[in-house]
């Protein structure tokens, strides 16, 4: 089987060097290995970023296109992978909608079809939507569609969005009036792309740029998603939330709205909220009782979480344990441990060889390695200067205590009557929620010219990008079977 790859190849004339960056083959011939040129891609000196760019594109699509011309077996695997999110799409009759209210805009509900699905089946996708989607909407299979067009597709979805929330609403509830709604509250970053261009006009490489933003996302009780607002990074207030909780009480007639959210936004008596203590603040509660684990009042939620419910006279307190027998947090504490050990180790063998003699400078350089990795209450480093040896040891205890803490959440909440499993189970599908929206990246990856900083995307783009991770991790979770019949 042949290989490319690229090569520089330096040539001289007339007392210069000129490099030239040309695309290699390797192919066996007669048993033997050989080479040949098949590219001259031109003087390394005069290929511009925009030239590279270029060429990347220009590879990307005739690899895309060779892809696209396999053999039936590989688009019936394609399609058979997209058929379960198409169903759930249509099942929540999405399209419908979008097409009631903007029948003049041709084509919109399946350009927004084709992003929510190619979300769903690949959310790390780094080409541009026009490159990779169309062909898994039928309506679109055969046409090239423009990447300026999903970008207008975006920004008619945000028109559209407060309609969609209603329908999506109705579906869920089951034309039923809503009784209980959760807010959950994110903090994120929309990533978009820019090109810097000078006053000459010279424009530079694209790159990406990352805006802070905080969203309010209304979600069902059983998770499911159905609406978002986007606003500014340090503008979503406990005033702005509250506003925000009346709104949607009288368009919807709620009678009650659950804040889920992490510290940060203060509690207050005003709504019925559901919040995530921080370590500092475990001290509210007597988590240094050994008996707080033996109370009767604990419960299992699925196999991996233990909790307890501990109500006081100011506020509830669910105190969540992990039980996996490898959590997150520990493993990150292990990391932390193995990296700061292995530059220790090679801080031994510098001592040993006496390639390091003042104390003063090894105490000083150890120092640094546990600060670095922020391993200075897990590890302690002696240095014996007769025996000239450094010695590290473990502090089990402390390593013990701070896994224990990595694995306890405790939820704060004044919701006096809802059971604590419902409580607990609602914030797990919520944080699950958050970390699908916590990074909204342009799909379109159309860049925006940096100097004009208030022509970055807007809030309107922005908007509806979020409303298309929303609507992918809504077709993710539901399934025809789930979607109730009488709603359909």
């Amino acid at each position: 089987m042949s290989r490319m790859f690229f090569r520089k190849v330096v040539t001289r004339r007339q007392g210069r060097e000129y490099a030239y960056l040309k695309l290699i083959e390797n192919y066996r011939e007669g048993g033997k290995i050989k080479q040949r040129v098949i590219a001259n891609l031109g003087n390394i000196d005069h290929l511009s970023p925009e030239k590279i760019q270029a060429l990347i594109a220009g590879l990307s699509k005739i690899c895309e296109t060779a892809a696209t011309t396999e053999g039936g077996p590989r688009r019936a695997r394609v399609q058979e992978a997209v058929e379960p999110a198409r169903r759930a799409w249509q099942h929540l009759r999405l399209s419908e909608v979008i097409n009631q209210h903007v029948s003049h805009r041709r084509h919109l509900a399946e350009l927004v079809e084709a992003m929510v699905l190619h979300l769903v089946l690949h959310p790390n996708e780094t080409r541009p939507i026009d490159r990779c989607c169309p062909g898994m909407v039928p309506a679109l299979r055969g046409r090239d569609v423009p990447g300026i067009e999903f970008y207008h597709a975006i920004l008619a979805l945000h028109e559209l969005s407060d309609r969609i929330e209603k329908h999506l609403l109705d579906l869920l509830y089951n034309t039923q009036p809503a009784e209980m709604l959760f807010l959950k509250l994110i903090n994120g970053e929309f990533v978009g792309n820019e090109c810097g261009i000078t006053t000459t006009g010279t424009t530079y490489q694209v790159r990406p740029y990352r805006k802070s933003l905080e969203m309010a996302v209304i979600v069902h009780p059983r998770g499911l998603p159905a609406g978002l607002r986007v606003f500014q990074k340090g503008s979503l207030s406990g005033e702005v939330v509250a506003t925000l909780v009346e709104e949607l009480k009288q368009r919807y007639g709620l009678s009650c709205i659950v804040i889920d959210h992490r510290n940060g936004l203060e509690e207050a008596p005003a709504y019925p909220y559901i919040t995530t203590l921080p370590p500092a603040r475990f001290d509210e509660i007597p988590l240094g009782n050994a008996e707080v684990w033996r109370d009767e009042s604990a419960f299992r939620f699925g196999e991996t979480l233990w909790a307890r419910d501990i109500k006081q006279p100011q506020a509830r307190y669910l105190v969540c344990y992990d039980l996996s027998p490898e959590a997150p947090s520990d493993q990150a504490i292990e990391e932390r441990i193995a990296h700061a050990l292995a530059e220790l180790e090679r801080l031994k063998t510098a001592v040993k060889n006496r390639s390091l003699k003042r104390e003063k400078t090894i105490l000083k350089k150890t120092a640094a390695v546990l600060a670095k990795y922020n391993c200075e209450q897990y590890l302690t480093c002696t240095y014996n200067r007769e025996k000239n040896t450094l010695q590290v040891r473990r502090r089990e205890e402390v390593i013990k205590r701070d896994k224990a803490l990595g694995r306890t959440e405790v939820l704060k909440t004044n919701l006096a009557t809802l059971p604590a499993p419902e409580i607990v189970g609602a914030h797990r599908r919520c944080q699950e929620l958050k970390q699908r929206l916590a990074i909204v990246a342009d799909c379109t990856r159309i860049p925006v010219i940096y100097p004009y900083a208030d022509h970055q995307h807007g809030p309107a783009f922005i908007s509806g990008q979020a409303f298309i991770y929303l609507l992918s991790y809504l077709v993710e979770k539901i399934s025809p079977e789930r979607v109730d019949a009488r709603a359909r």
